[in-house]
């Protein structure tokens, strides 16, 4: 009964809604008409909308966590291996361009909608927005059989048949939907898709509802969609399903036939298709039946096997238990066998054209219409479809070729019909002359025709007159066009020149006015014919005079084309006749202006004249005036105007460029001329080096430089050269000409040259300066002495090759820690400081020039102290050493007065040692305590870490050294005490434990004691129990020890140890037994062995201790004599002559094992409890298999620790006869014996 009573409540609440609904709806029609969930889908994962009447429209979209159990995918034939799960669009048909056909494949999950499992399906539709097409593809959906493909993992060839294709991977078209425009949404109906994969869904089965979409399988004829994974979810693909509610099961029978292969498809004429068919009942389950097979024209057998005959569509049906399932076959043409022309013989004018119908069929006589012919002519004009055009009159021939068919067809092409009348051209006459006018008849292409096919010609002349047979008679001068048209429709025209007649007389007409000279002056002559016409006429070249130019002839007539200014008579003459003119001649227009100068070159001195001269074309010039320009700044100031044009005077040696800027209207011209300005007379002399230091191993090129007055520099000029030096002058005139102006030093110092030319003076200082060190010496030449930081001066002097003597400065090498060098105030000044006490040669060069100075190093002041303390972990009270050493400049070791060394320090205090060593008492403790030390100026310190040392707590006198040892003495004893108290109380505890205690109705234990060698029978105990009693009053402690460790050294014949099934084993047995694990096992069954307490005389009376051996062994123990007699009383009577015995016999079955002969040091096991003394007694009893199996202990050496030795620990054991002996442990764990 549940705990919740509401729990049932609600579950039977669940169960029975769908019934009551059910119940309330079963009335409603089941004819539904067909609605979307939405007209407009919305981007929601899920959209129902109740219409109120049973009716429930859902739609479910591709959200983007895939949520709404959707998924989508394109299947390409061209990358067969690809997967397209994660692209953002969808794709279905065909492209040619990408030789790929594309399907794309759809898949819901029913468990994820909202839709129950008691209604019924009655639409549903695939919505996608198409977002691009080539063609108007069409789409067909058909049912996926294969559901568990997966989007992110199918491609192409993941199918039965590529694409999904084959009746195993779907069938069932249920829809077909042709796109014609994009972008937009597409629905097409996948109802059936649907109610299979609901009614799977309902009962029980697989959820997932799969279509397959296809399109075009040839052309360019393809869509694409935007698919899921689609960024905006608006467009993405959703389903709309419409329902009732009710559940109406889906039928068992054949419903549907899968023909294959699927529409679209199509094959040639020439071949045979084999077809499949598949039945399927309304839930898409597979059908058997056999199949009956028709075709609308070809021919097919029971087995499927098309044979077509006619192109066109075939509808082929597959019949399966009254069902057919149909497939709209697409039939081509085959191979063309036949081409032919129905025309062979063709005749026709060149004005006609004719088109040729042709023969081009199949085996089976389908015209073929996707091929493509060739077409040739010989002579005409054919195109692709066999239309033909004449070119020329005559024979012709058409060929038409199709691989290896040809087909051929004669044409005779004749003449066309009078077009054009071709008159003679180029004709001239003479007025009042005739000319007769021939011609020629011709059809469009030019073809000659006989005149009479143009019929009866008309004339007409536009000036002059034509008779009836075609005579012109010429009128007025001119160039006239003549007419002619014929009753046949053809017409021609041509232009005759009509010339002057007969010559009266000519003249000339000359020009009004000047003619400019770069102007071609027309010259008209006017023929007079007899008849009185008056023409202008061309008269040739060579009939033409003229005083100056030239003529030419140009379309308009006779040019004259004069030169020069003036006034010149141009005359012509035909025959006989001549005429006169003259014409005056003006400059014509500016063609450049040129600057004139009466020179082009002048001297810094002078000035220069310009003119401004315009210029024509043929070489007239004339003074202008306007714009003058100096084209470098600097030289404006040197152009000025004048009345007739310019002045330039020179000022500055050079080329400058003058530009003279002349404006006519709206042209501008300009002209440059470069003037060269060459130096005046010397006015000035430069020399290079005034002040200049020279070194006399040198020269110097003065370099002089002349100038005019205006600053212009002058070529070579002759100087006087005079010297002074020291107060004497000299003149070396010849020598600096003879080295071209340059000078070689000799003596140093400061020189005066002075030179002159023409006049002109100049002059100059030079100091000369000694030239490269020729020898080098020290002036300390009995060398230098200097203390250790100190300084000292050191003058180096060299000798050049003049002889000039100089301080110079050098390169030094010293040797190391010898002396600090740098340089003085002075050229060959050195300061030197003294380092390392010694003796050094310092060696300096210059050049190839050397030397060397001695230098004596001496101690100099104490100017640092180092302190030294050499012990580590200083503690209070100690007395250590520190070492104080005194250091000069050059880290020398100094040594110092003991007195003038002052110590400070807050660890102790301080007394001088010997040498270099004070000694400190260490008072105070603490971390990095300083050490001062001063001598004089200098100064040292140290850090020293101090420790507080406990035995120095009372001080370091003897006192207090006797006070420490007390209290340490007294802890001693202290802690001695305490371990004796509880040594005594354990032993005595032990022992009472042991041999009064009562363990016969005890269980037997599991931790049996292996090491134990003796336990006494009852009236052992109670007689040692009786006999302590009685000399308990006068037996000290030790006494019980001694007993004790009696009682662990009886007898002990074997010892072992076992351990039952239910009960674990101890960890003190574990540890010997481990020991014995290096043993190897015996393969024979164990033998029982019976162990007995009894202590009868069957025992050997030799086990036991003698009297001297137990006085020996106590004594060795530090034992009293008292102790030892107690003890060997107890012996005697609990172990050697006990007075009753009360044997109890226990059977313990015993693994016997073999010791290997190998030496193994074992060690003692800790065992705490006393095991009994038992003897052997073989029996033939299988022992169990569980049990641990222990030999002898005097065989295997396992001993009991005796009292104040921890079992396992190194100290004292006693072995299986009862012998003490002593054992230790090495650091490997090796055991030996050593007492």
């Amino acid at each position: 009964m549940s705990r919740i009573p509401w729990i049932p409540l609600f579950a039977a609440i669940l169960l029975a809604m769908p019934w009551a609904i059910f119940s309330q709806n079963n009335d409603l029609t089941s004819e539904v008409a067909f609605s979307h969930a939405e007209n407009t889908p919305s981007p929601s994962d899920e959209s129902t909308t109740n219409f109120g009447n049973g009716t429930i429209a859902s739609s479910f979209w591709a959200d983007s966590n895939d949520l709404s159990g959707i998924q989508d995918t394109w299947l390409g034939a061209a990358q067969p291996d690809s997967n397209h799960g994660s692209d953002t669009e969808l794709k279905a048909g065909f492209s040619a361009n990408s030789s790929s056909r594309w399907n794309s494949l759809f898949g819901i999950d029913l468990s994820q909608t909202n839709i129950p499992h008691n209604v019924t399906i009655q639409s549903a539709t695939l919505a996608l927005y198409a977002k691009q097409t080539s063609g108007q593809p069409t789409l067909r959906s058909w049912i996926c059989y294969d559901e568990t493909w997966d989007a992110s993992q199918t491609d192409w060839n993941d199918w039965s048949v590529g694409g999904a294709l084959g009746n195993q991977d779907s069938g069932k078209m249920m829809d077909e939907v042709t796109i014609a425009t994009t972008p937009g949404w597409t629905e097409i109906d996948i109802t059936t898709a649907i109610e299979v994969a609901y009614e799977r869904y309902r009962t029980g089965y697989d959820s997932s509802a799969s279509i397959l979409l296809t399109g075009p399988a040839w052309g360019e004829d393809w869509a694409t969609f935007h698919s899921s994974e689609y960024v905006f979810a608006s467009e993405r693909p959703h389903f709309n399903v419409t329902y009732t509610w009710g559940t109406t099961a889906l039928s068992g029978n054949v419903e549907w036939v899968d023909v294959f292969p699927k529409a679209p498809h199509r094959i040639d004429a020439d071949n045979q298709l084999t077809l499949q068919a598949q039945a399927r009942t309304g839930a898409g389950v597979v059908a058997s039946g056999t199949t009956s097979w028709t075709a609308n024209v070809g021919a097919i057998d029971s087995g499927g096997i098309y044979t077509p005959s006619q192109s066109g569509i075939d509808q082929i049906g597959a019949t399966i238990s009254g069902k057919t399932g149909t497939l709209n076959l697409q039939v081509t043409p085959g191979t063309p066998i036949n081409l032919d022309l129905e025309a062979k013989n063709v005749e026709m004018t060149i004005d006609e054209s004719f088109e040729f119908n042709y023969t081009f069929v199949d085996a089976n006589g389908n015209d073929v219409t996707d091929s493509t012919l060739t077409w040739y002519a010989d002579y005409g004009l054919i195109n692709e479809t066999g239309f033909y055009q004449p070119t020329a009159v005559g024979s012709d021939q058409v060929t038409v070729i199709w691989q290896t068919l040809v087909a051929t067809a004669d044409i005779v092409v004749s003449a066309g019909t009078a077009t054009n009348i071709t008159i003679e051209s180029n004709l001239s006459v003479a007025s009042g002359e005739q000319v007769p006018l021939l011609f020629t008849v011709t059809d469009r292409l030019g073809n000659v025709l006989p005149n009479t096919a143009a019929g009866s010609i008309s004339w007409v002349a536009e000036n002059g007159h034509v008779d009836g047979v075609g005579i012109y008679t010429g009128a007025n001068v001119g160039t006239w066009r003549i007419n002619a048209t014929s009753t046949s429709g053809a017409s021609g025209h041509t232009f005759v020149e009509v010339t002057p007649g007969t010559l009266a007389s000519i003249a000339l007409v000359a020009p009004n006015g000047s003619q400019p000279a770069d102007e071609a002056v027309l010259l008209i002559v006017n023929w007079l014919d007899v008849l009185g016409n008056e023409v202008p006429v061309r008269i040739p070249l060579s009939n033409w005079t003229a005083e100056d130019g030239n003529f030419r002839m140009t379309p308009e007539g006779v040019e004259w084309l004069p030169r020069r200014e003036g006034e010149w008579k141009v005359g012509v003459h035909v025959e006989d006749e001549w005429a006169n003119a003259t014409i005056t001649v003006v400059h014509g227009a500016v063609d450049h202006i040129l600057i004139a100068s009466s020179s082009e070159m002048i001297n810094a001195d002078e000035n220069l004249a310009l003119t401004m001269d315009a210029e024509d074309s043929k070489g007239n010039r004339w003074q202008v005036n306007g714009n003058w320009v100096m084209m470098e700044p600097e030289a404006a100031p040197w152009l000025s105007y004048t009345a007739n044009g310019a002045q330039f005077d020179g000022v500055v040696s050079g080329n400058w460029t003058i530009r003279a800027e002349y404006v006519v209207g709206n042209d501008s011209f300009s002209t440059f001329l470069v003037l060269e300005v060459i130096p005046g007379t010397l006015a000035q002399i430069l020399l290079e080096g005034d002040g200049l230091q020279v070194s006399a191993d040198s020269w110097h090129d003065f370099s002089p430089r002349f100038f005019d007055e205006d600053g212009n520099q002058l070529g070579e000029i002759q100087l006087n050269w005079t010297f002074s030096h020291n107060g004497i002058e000299s003149d070396r005139s010849g020598e600096i000409r003879s080295n071209s102006g340059i000078w070689y030093p000799v003596s140093s110092g400061h020189h005066e040259i002075e030179v002159e030319a023409a006049g002109v003076f100049a002059s100059l200082g030079i100091d000369v300066e000694p030239g490269i060190a020729h020898t080098i010496r020290s002036l300390q030449t009995n060398g230098v002495v200097v203390k250790s930081g100190n300084i000292t001066t050191i003058q180096i002097n060299a000798t050049d090759l003049d002889g000039n003597d100089f301080g110079t400065d050098v390169s030094w090498t010293l040797p190391h820690n010898s002396v600090d060098l740098t340089n003085g105030t002075r050229a060959g000044e050195y300061l030197v400081r003294g380092i390392k006490a010694g003796s050094y040669n310092l060696e300096f060069y210059s050049g190839l020039a050397d030397g060397e100075v001695t230098i004596i190093v001496q101690n100099g002041e104490v100017t640092s102290l180092e302190v030294k303390i050499n012990k580590q972990n200083v503690k209070t009270g100690e007395i250590i050493d520190v070492e104080i050493i005194a250091y000069d400049y050059g880290k020398n070791k100094i040594q110092i007065n003991p007195d003038d060394v002052m110590i400070s320090s807050t660890v102790g205090d301080f007394g001088y040692s010997t040498g270099d060593f004070w000694q400190l008492s260490v008072d105070n403790s603490g971390n990095q305590q300083r050490i001062d030390v001063n001598y004089d100026s200098a100064h040292g310190e140290a850090y020293v870490d101090v420790s507080a040392d406990p035995l120095r707590a009372f001080g370091d006198s003897n006192l207090a050294t006797t006070l420490w040892v007390g209290i340490a003495a007294v802890l001693m004893l202290f802690t001695l005490l305490i371990a004796m108290l509880r040594r005594r109380s354990r032993v005595e505890q032990d022992a009472l434990d042991h041999h009064f205690g009562e363990h016969e109705n005890e269980p037997s234990k599991a931790n049996v004691d292996l090491m134990a060698g003796y336990k006494p029978s009852k009236k052992a105990r109670m007689a040692a129990r009786q006999a302590f009693q009685q000399m308990q009053p006068a037996m000290g402690h030790a006494n019980w020890a001694g007993y004790q460790q009696a009682q662990q050294s009886a007898e002990s014949a074997v010892q072992m140890a076992y351990e039952k099934q239910q009960v674990a084993e101890p960890v003190m047995a574990q540890t010997a037994f481990q020991q014995l694990e290096t043993a190897p096992q015996p393969t024979s069954q164990p033998e029982l062995e019976t162990w007995t307490n009894s202590t009868s005389d069957e025992q050997t009376t030799g086990e036991h201790w003698t009297t001297e051996q137990v006085w020996a062994w106590g004594r060795s123990q530090g034992w009293s004599d008292e102790q030892i007699a107690n003890y060997e009383s107890v012996y005697e009577e609990s172990v050697r002559n006990p007075s009753s015995q009360e044997p109890t016999t226990e059977t313990i079955p015993i693994e016997p094992q073999v010791v290997s002969e190998e030496v193994v040091e074992i060690q003692p096991p800790p065992v705490e409890e006393v095991i009994e003394t038992i003897e052997v007694e073989q029996t033939e009893t299988t022992p169990p298999v569980e049990q641990s199996v222990v030999k002898d202990v005097r065989q295997k050496g396992i001993m009991k620790a005796m009292p104040g030795t921890t079992q396992g620990e190194a100290g004292w054991y006693l072995d299986g006869d009862g012998n003490p002996s002593r054992w230790d442990i090495e650091l490997d764990g090796t055991w030996h014996r050593t007492g």
